[in-house]
């Protein structure tokens, strides 16, 4: 496949379209979970909740839990997941995933983070997983994700910028901000939540096809 000379601006989800977040929080859960005494949730609850910013992401979890309790057990929660990336790092990452960035980045496009992620877990995965020289720029630690990306293209073309996410949240901050929106159906997009991208990839390299279309 030819290189592509046409710059195009791709802002990417972190979590459950790049890392999966399961792998990281989970074990996390289960190291903390009976201190607190509560219950250990099931592996399709917690990956159900992963993209709500902190400490929604626990109150979605734990919807019937006093929320002071929910705040101390976050704490530990995230301090076990710290532990948990350093040992696993770039299996985190989803298959092809690595393989994407450098081919991107070999083709000139210009890449960004929008996460609604704490920084310091944003920052640790990428560090792990050796991402961070692929991004121009990391946006994270804000729970809305519309004006995230408003803030990412500011003054700069709407016509070459793509969205890469998982969740309505990154189709509608797409939407808000007219501009292209992709599925990442191999991470977290679920099926019924396909027709809210302008296009799916099932695999992390399908990307570039799409970009050649555009």
């Amino acid at each position: 496949m030819d290189i592509m000379t046409n710059e195009t601006n791709i802002i990417f989800d972190m979590d459950g379209t790049l890392i999966d977040s399961a792998k990281i929080a989970i074990p996390a859960f289960e190291k903390v979970c009976q201190g607190y005494g509560l219950e250990m949730p099931k592996d399709e609850v917690i990956k159900a909740a992963v993209g709500y910013a902190n400490p929604f992401f626990y109150y979605k979890i734990y919807p019937d839990i006093d929320k002071k309790i929910l705040i101390g057990f976050a704490k530990e929660v995230e301090a076990a997941e710290r532990k948990i990336v350093e040992d696993i790092n770039k299996g985190m990452l989803f298959e092809g995933v690595k393989d994407l960035l450098e081919d991107l980045s070999k083709r000139g496009h210009k890449m960004y983070i929008a996460s609604t992620g704490d920084f310091e877990h944003v920052d640790d995965c990428l560090r792990a997983c050796e991402l961070h020289p692929f991004f121009e720029k990391i946006h994270c630690n804000k729970p809305d994700k519309e004006l995230m990306v408003a803030n990412i293209i500011k003054n700069k073309p709407v016509k070459n910028w793509v969205m890469v996410g998982d969740r309505k949240k990154d189709s509608k901050a797409a939407k808000y901000n007219q501009i292209f929106s992709v599925g990442a159906a191999y991470g977290y997009c679920e099926v019924e939540d396909y027709k809210e991208f302008d296009m799916i990839i099932f695999r992390p390299g399908e990307l570039i096809e799409i970009l050649n279309c555009l």
